[in-house]
């Protein structure tokens, strides 16, 4: 008898934490729209206007970590998801990005939206 109450009892307590589990996962696409503050070279801390071809730059910011692209003056930048975070991004400007009559900006495209900053 004992032996059934205690496998009742577990058999209560798995189904009972499988349904918490289910339940406590939030599983929402909610985020917010993504917002650049500031670019600098990796090598240095200080905000930069100008960037080089080959150059790797943080882009600093907030609800960035759900990057799917990020251009500089138009043209798409290898991006390695390993190197975004919610509040930055490690990236290269790629060796075809434009430099002459282009926009001068940067752009990231999330899953929320997009931000360019000059």
């Amino acid at each position: 008898m004992k032996n059934i109450i205690y496998k009742n009892w577990l058999l209560a307590l798995f189904v009972g934490l499988t349904a918490f589990a289910f339940v406590s996962c939030d599983d929402s696409d909610e985020g917010a729209p993504p917002i650049i503050e500031r670019v600098s070279l990796v090598p240095k801390d200080s905000t930069t206007e100008s960037g080089f071809r080959g150059n790797t730059y943080v882009i600093f910011g907030q609800n960035l970590g759900t990057a799917q692209a990020v251009f500089f003056n138009g043209e798409q930048a290898p991006l390695n998801t390993t190197l975004v975070r919610n509040d930055n991004i490690i990236v290269r400007i790629g060796s075809n990005t434009p430099y002459v009559n282009a926009s001068n900006k940067v752009t990231v495209v999330t899953k929320h939206g997009e931000a360019s900053l000059n």
